[in-house]
Formats: C-alpha cells, structure tokens, sequence
C-alpha cells in the first residue's frame, strides 16, 4: 500500500487500482518467496487481499491485526476472541508454531 496524504486514512483515496495491484503483487511476492505464513499489521489490508483473493486456494496461512501503531493494546475481537492485536499476533505465532520448539 501506498501512504495516505497528510494525516488521512488509506481508506479515504484507495482505489480498485491499488488494490489490484497490491493483491496482485503479494500473490506475485509470495510465489517467490514461498513463506509458510503471511500476517497482516492492518485488518483492512488483510480485507482488500481477501476480497480480491477469497476463491483462491493459497499455499501459506494467513492472520491479521489491527494495525500496531493504533491498537496494540486496546482489545478487540478476532473470531470471537477478545484479545489486544499483540495478544492475537502472539496466539498465531503459537497456534500455528511459527517458530520449532526446542
């Protein structure tokens, strides 16, 4: 994504375009790179991805939270649980044991 003008939000001059681009280009990236996972520090980029994505089989898991420098600490609700965006980062970490035990 490309930063807002002047202390707006994205949300305010995004367009189709930009949103094509970025879902394509992250499809693009990820067919590279080939990451096992793929988390979102912003839920409306993980939104734009899904809606342009939704009917595509994608070969790595996907999470999301709110965007960090806004909400890390103020509880919100993912999938039912109320949880902070660090609490829901640190669950898919473990959830999806991101990193090997040892």
């Amino acid at each position: 994504m490309r930063p807002a003008r002047n202390k707006g939000s994205i949300k305010e001059i995004i367009t189709e375009t930009d949103l094509n681009i970025a879902s394509d280009t992250l499809k693009e990236m990820a067919e590279i790179l080939k990451p096992d996972f793929v988390f979102f520090l912003s839920k409306f980029a993980w939104k734009s991805f899904m809606s342009k994505r939704r009917n595509e089989s994608l070969p790595f898991i996907m999470g999301y939270s709110d965007n960090p420098s806004r909400r890390w600490n103020i509880v919100n609700n993912y999938n039912g649980n109320h949880m902070t965006s660090k609490e829901s980062f640190k669950q898919f970490l473990l959830k999806n044991e991101v990193f090997e035990k040892q």
